[in-house]
């Protein structure tokens, strides 16, 4: 089967490249109905609007030439539409630098002595980003973190999260997304893993620092 293309004044355009006969009868395709946009504004393809014509074979193409496939329906080339829709993608890109801010940063909690007694660092909804540990005893302590509104009550109360402090060594750690404490933030520490632990550490041996917001 051959195909064509008849254009709105019913004249038929040839194809690039002629497809393989099948039963020697030639189909045609009738573009009249179809629509183009042109600048936002839809045109739809008739005697009156018809579709444009192609450069000639070989010839050279000004970029933004009105005289390239210029038709009745609006003004400027389908290359001239081609060069501005390009150019309208080109400003999509931003270039982009951060910026420092003197307000809106994390919020700080410190404790040089940080003990088994439960401590409300924030007593509403918050997340942790980071934290600086640190255990100058000669044993392990145990940083236990509650999600709590209030001060926690260590030994009864569940700690979201333990960290483990080993001998004379420290622990610090930074999330992008932050842990979140849905009730409140509270701390505490002891010298054993146990949620029900309330042995209390020497004062100063254990320190701490919570970023939080």
């Amino acid at each position: 089967m051959a195909v064509t293309i008849k254009d709105a004044s019913g004249v038929t355009q040839n194809m690039a490249t002629t497809p393989s006969t099948t039963g020697g009868t030639a189909e045609q395709l009738d573009l009249v109905g179809l629509a183009t946009v042109n600048s936002g504004v839809t045109t739809v393809i008739s005697a009156a609007n018809p579709l444009p014509a192609s450069a000639a074979d070989g010839a050279q193409v000004t970029t933004g030439s009105m005289a390239d496939a210029a038709w009745s329906g609006g003004s400027g080339s389908i290359v001239a539409i081609l060069k501005a829709v390009a150019n309208s993608l080109a400003n999509l890109f931003v270039t982009a630098s951060l910026q420092p801010k003197t307000s809106g940063g994390l919020t700080v909690y410190r404790n040089i002595s940080l003990l088994a007694t439960g401590i409300n660092v924030k007593n509403s909804a918050g997340q942790i980003y980071g934290y600086y540990l640190g255990n100058t005893s000669a044993s392990p302590r145990y940083i236990k973190l509650y999600d709590k509104v209030t001060a926690p009550t260590v030994g009864t109360d569940t700690p979201l999260i333990t960290i483990f402090l080993p001998a004379g060594a420290a622990a610090n750690e930074s999330f992008g997304n932050g842990i979140a404490f849905v009730n409140g933030i509270g701390i505490a520490a002891t010298q054993l893993v146990a949620d029900s632990d309330t042995t209390a550490p020497a004062a100063n041996d254990v320190i701490s620092n919570l970023f939080y917001h």
